[in-house]
């Protein structure tokens, strides 16, 4: 599938006091979708690899694992 673009939103909320939250949306027309939440220690890691420039990560496929 070829995208010439996709405008996203990130959302990070850690409000509350037992839990971090992230939010992935695109926007179609009038409506929200939600691609992906995470929740807790996840929405931590890829928080700090969203916005920490010295922060790497690799990315592997399920038959690498």
């Amino acid at each position: 599938m070829k995208i010439k673009s996709d405008r996203l939103t990130v959302s990070f909320d850690n409000s509350f006091d037992d839990e971090l939250g992230m939010c992935v949306t695109r926007k179609h027309g009038e409506k929200i979708e939600v691609l992906k939440m995470e929740l807790g220690k996840q929405a931590d890691i890829l928080y700090r690899l969203l916005t920490d420039q010295t922060a790497k990560a690799e990315i592997k496929t399920e038959s690498e694992l």
